[in-house]
């Protein structure tokens, strides 16, 4: 990266720090691409938009407190998306083991109809790991969403967007499952 290019993120970072939105809107746009390319290689299976996204937030945090880089933008991004990268990774694998769906709920024959338990487990094994892994903590184990970010390693944020996503993604698989079927 040259030298007039690193000049411009430092009056940037300069102007973010004086409470400039705009200035990190377009520290964001310059760097978003790199940060894209960090996550996708960092978790290959992981959708790196999360980590991007988060990333993005400490680091605007760190900056308007003050801290943070004043000329080495990239690098210092590029180590927070790498770290917000792997702490996805890691917590979509420490679920992969309650992504069986907590079998004791699902062979609870009170619990739902044969039926309906072999629909819920096929949908969820279409469902990413970490999207399974948030629907068993929040639905199942009766996570509030803190516990949740709590046990996966993630901001609030993300895992309120996780869990909304993970939501939508089994109700859309869901519904298109069962349209051969009629539902009361």
């Amino acid at each position: 990266m040259d030298d007039t290019f690193r000049d411009a993120d430092a009056e940037l970072i300069s102007r973010v720090r004086q409470g400039q939105t705009s200035a990190y809107a377009e520290l964001w746009i310059r760097h978003r691409p790199l940060a894209l390319s960090v996550a996708r290689h960092t978790d290959p299976h992981g959708d790196p938009e999360d980590p991007v996204s988060e990333a993005f937030t400490s680091v605007y945090v760190v900056l308007r407190a003050g801290g943070g880089p004043t000329t080495a933008f990239r690098p210092y991004l590029a180590t927070a998306v790498h770290r917000s990268a792997i702490r996805h990774a890691r917590a979509r694998a420490s679920l992969s083991l309650a992504v069986t769906l907590d079998e004791h709920s699902l062979d609870d024959p009170d619990a739902l109809p044969s039926l309906d338990r072999l629909a819920v487990r096929e949908t969820l094994a279409k469902l990413p790991p970490q999207y399974r892994q948030i629907l068993v903590l929040m639905l199942v184990h009766g996570y509030d969403v803190r516990a949740a970010a709590s046990q996966l390693g993630i901001s609030y944020n993300a895992t309120t967007i996780l869990a909304m996503r993970a939501r939508n993604r089994f109700r859309t698989l869901w519904h298109g499952d069962q349209l051969p079927f009629t539902r009361p």
